[in-house]
């Protein structure tokens, strides 16, 4: 699921969310015991019948037990990185919210880190700064 082939490349398309809330702190996953990395961004593999738009719900509804509809969002765009050899390609999706807990469904915990905590979490392939750069331009 969400694997495409381009001129016999594999290319994975992802799905993410990024939560943050009024003092620009972001919502990451502790996945610590549950996947590896250890960190990473709310969101998942788009099925071959999805949008980008379509995954990144229902996957925050998999992992967050929430229900949210394209009006919460705001596309931030997308990039490419590699991971484990595969190409992937993300979609990042910007979620404004004060709502300080929620249930996970996935992983271990949600924590709210700055943009330096954050980095310091998240695994050299999520290209932090890249996001933090998308998350400027619309936030």
């Amino acid at each position: 699921a969400g694997l495409i082939i381009v001129k016999n490349m594999k290319i994975k398309r992802k799905a993410l969310l990024i939560p943050i809330n009024s003092m620009k702190d972001i919502l990451i996953q502790d996945r610590r015991g549950h996947k590896l990395p250890d960190w990473g961004f709310w969101g998942g593999d788009i099925e071959e019948d999805e949008t980008a738009l379509d995954a990144v719900i229902r996957e925050t509804g998999e992992e967050l037990d929430i229900s949210l509809v394209e009006s919460d969002l705001i596309f931030m765009g997308d990039n490419h990185t590699k991971f484990d050899g595969v190409d992937v390609k993300r979609y990042f999706f910007l979620y404004k919210t004060d709502q300080e807990k929620f249930t996970v469904l996935e992983g271990v915990g949600a924590h709210w880190f700055t943009y330096a905590e954050a980095r310091e979490k998240l695994d050299i392939a999520d290209r932090f700064d890249e996001v933090i750069e998308m998350i400027r331009k619309v936030f």
